[in-house]
């Protein structure tokens, strides 16, 4: 899935998708692009810049919704950009990553776009993401990027928008890493997911902060 928001604009397919999607995360307000978008490997250079700046300008609206979201679970989580605040943060989401069985429908739509070695890697799937942990997903990736960015002023947010074989290019993604190295960190966010399914560790996102540290 190239991102999990959605424009506002766009087909009748599309907007039948938004429906569908704010059905299954009412409970969690989804970011919802206000103009009409392309997949990132089609975007042109102003739809990437106004991507980009639309993006700066909603993320730390999205912090504040998942801190509130999460304490209200009547937890006392703080997200002061504190690497420690990593730890709590991802021992609490453990418990809202939900899989479920990948329908038809939802396949199809995953598929559009993605070259065919996605595509098939995608076939391979049973399961994916339920909506709800795919919203937190994306917004704790947009905390983890700006805790690591406001801890480490060596690093910002950016773009590429080549080479499009890029993993992440016309995507906000993190800068200033050694070797011309960017990272993407929606990416990350699940690998982690997917090492926490597979064994929980409260600390995996607190880990993988520490090994994006040695590449600064």
């Amino acid at each position: 899935m190239e991102t999990g928001f959605r424009s506002m604009e766009g087909n009748h397919s599309r907007r039948v998708n938004i429906k569908k999607m704010q059905v299954r995360c009412m409970e969690y307000p989804l970011m919802e692009i206000p103009f009409a978008v392309v997949s990132f490997r089609d975007m042109k250079k102003n739809q990437a810049e106004q991507y980009f700046i639309w993006y700066m300008h909603e993320k730390e609206k999205r912090i504040k919704q998942l801190e509130q979201y999460v304490n209200q679970d009547l937890l006392c989580v703080i997200l002061d950009k504190s690497p420690e605040s990593l730890i709590s943060l991802w021992e609490w989401f453990e418990n809202k990553i939900e899989w479920k069985k990948s329908s038809e429908e939802e396949l199809r739509e995953e598929l559009i776009g993605k070259t065919e070695r996605v595509r098939n890697n995608l076939l391979k799937k049973t399961k994916r993401l339920s909506a709800l942990t795919r919203a937190l997903a994306e917004d704790i990736a947009i905390y983890f990027s700006d805790t690591l960015i406001y801890n480490n002023p060596e690093i910002h947010w950016g773009y590429r928008m080549k080479p499009k074989k890029l993993n992440g290019v016309n995507q906000p993604i993190l800068m200033g890493f050694k070797g011309n190295i960017c990272v993407n960190p929606k990416e990350l966010i699940d690998l982690c997911i997917l090492r926490s399914s597979g064994k929980r560790n409260r600390e995996e996102l607190f880990d993988t902060y520490a090994i994006l540290l040695k590449n600064i």
